[in-house]
C-alpha cells in the first residue's frame, strides 16, 4: 500500500478499515489516559472541560472559521494521456470497438492488464479484441479480462457499469494501485460512458477519452485518434458559508 493511501486511511475507513479502526482505538485510549492524568490538576478541568469547547464555538462562529477551513475543489484539466499499467475499455458492436483498440495501441508499452466491458451483442467484438491483446508483448490471456453486461444494462443502466468497474476492477487490482489504472469512457453507449465516468471520479482515479479523426453523417467517429486524459486536480479552496435569501412576504 502506498504511503498516501495509508495516510488517508487515518480518517477515511473506506481506504483501509483495519488502519482506521487501529488509529481510532489508539486515539480513544490516549484520550482516556490523558483524562485520568488531568483529573489530578484542578486547572485542567476548567481549561479542557469548559475553555476548549468555548474557544472552538467562538472560532466556528467567527469569520476566522472561513480562513482556517479549506476544502479540496476538483479542477478538471485536459492533458495528453499518461502511461498506465491497467486499462478499462468499453466495446460496442462493429466500428464501436475502434476506440478501444486505439486506446490499447496507445498504452501498449506499459500495459499489464486490460478489462474489456461489453454487452451480449458486442461479445464477439470483445473476444476479437481479447485475441488481439494477447498477441501484444507483456500481456497473456489471464491479464485480458472481459466484463459482461446485459444488453439492457449496456444501453440504459449507468449504475450497472459503475458497480461492475468498482467491484471487478478496483475491487481486484492485485499488485496495481488505483492511479495505475485509467478508464477509457469513449466506447459503448451514453449509459456506459456515464457509469464509467462515475467510477473514475473519486480521488486517485483516472479517466480518458479517445479523439475522433473521421466521422460519419450522424457525427459518430469512424476513425479513432489518440486519447487525452481528463485529470482531476484537487486544489484547496477557502470555505464560504452560503447566505440564505429570505423569502419576500
Amino acid at each position: 500500500m502506498r504511503f498516501s493511501v495509508w495516510r488517508q486511511a487515518f480518517w477515511d475507513p473506506w481506504k483501509n478499515p483495519l488502519i482506521f479502526f487501529a488509529v481510532a482505538f489508539a486515539v480513544g485510549i490516549s484520550i482516556n489516559v490523558l483524562s485520568s492524568w488531568l483529573e489530578d490538576w484542578d486547572w485542567a478541568v476548567w481549561i479542557f472541560g469548559i475553555g476548549v469547547p468555548l474557544v472552538l464555538v467562538a472560532v466556528i462562529l467567527s469569520p476566522l472559521y472561513d480562513k482556517l477551513w479549506r476544502y479540496p475543489e476538483a479542477v478538471p484539466v485536459i492533458v495528453p494521456s499518461r502511461s498506465c499499467k491497467g486499462l478499462v475499455v468499453i466495446v460496442s458492436q462493429g466500428v464501436g470497438s475502434s476506440s478501444a483498440r486505439a486506446a490499447i495501441d496507445y498504452h501498449v508499452d506499459s500495459l499489464q492488464r486490460v478489462w474489456i466491458i461489453h454487452s451480449e451483442a458486442s461479445e464477439p467484438d470483445a473476444k476479437t479484441l481479447q485475441s488481439f491483446c494477447v498477441t501484444l508483448p507483456g500481456l497473456i490471456r489471464d491479464q485480458v479480462i472481459p466484463l459482461a453486461l446485459t444488453d439492457q444494462e449496456f444501453v440504459a443502466n449507468p449504475e450497472a457499469t459503475r458497480v461492475l468497474i468498482e467491484e471487478r476492477v478496483y475491487g481486484d487490482l492485485g499488485d496495481l494501485q488505483p492511479d495505475d489504472v485509467i478508464i477509457d469512457v469513449t466506447g459503448g453507449t451514453k449509459a456506459t460512458s456515464v457509469g464509467a465516468t462515475l467510477a473514475g471520479l473519486p480521488l486517485g482515479r483516472r479517466l480518458e477519452l479517445v479523439r475522433g479523426l473521421k466521422f460519419d453523417e450522424r457525427g459518430r467517429a469512424t476513425v479513432a485518434g489518440e486519447p487525452f486524459e481528463i485529470r482531476m486536480d484537487y486544489k484547496l479552496k477557502p470555505h464560504r458559508r452560503q447566505k440564505t435569501a429570505s423569502n419576500p412576504t
